[in-house]
């Protein structure tokens, strides 16, 4: 299905949403978080099997925390039909960007 990329500066301690996704037709979907920022980040998966769109009542699929300038991987099931990656620093970064790229299979 192509790669879907999510590029985020983040200077705080907020937790920011990356763009829905579909897997429809997806057996796995694997997230690559290469983490640009001079702070550790936790990457959490949100899902549903709902025809939610917008994810307004998710399930936490799967988290990871990746160290700063370190590479780390999230692999997801087919059993979820619209997934969104949540990043969040427990302190404010001041330099750097996230990089959140979703691999479809």
């Amino acid at each position: 299905m192509g790669d879907q990329i999510d590029e985020i500066d983040i200077r705080d301690t907020a937790a920011h949403e990356g763009q829905v996704q579909t897997m429809r037709g997806s057996r796995q979907g694997v997230l690559k978080i290469v983490n640009g920022l001079d702070q550790d980040v936790t990457v959490n998966i949100e899902a549903t099997t709902f025809e939610d769109e917008s994810l307004t009542e998710p399930y936490d699929r799967a988290t990871e925390t990746v160290s700063a300038g370190a590479i780390g991987y999230i692999e997801v099931g087919e059993s979820w039909v619209f997934v969104r990656p949540v990043a969040q620093c427990a302190s404010s970064p001041g330099s750097g960007t996230l990089k959140m790229v979703w691999d479809f299979k």
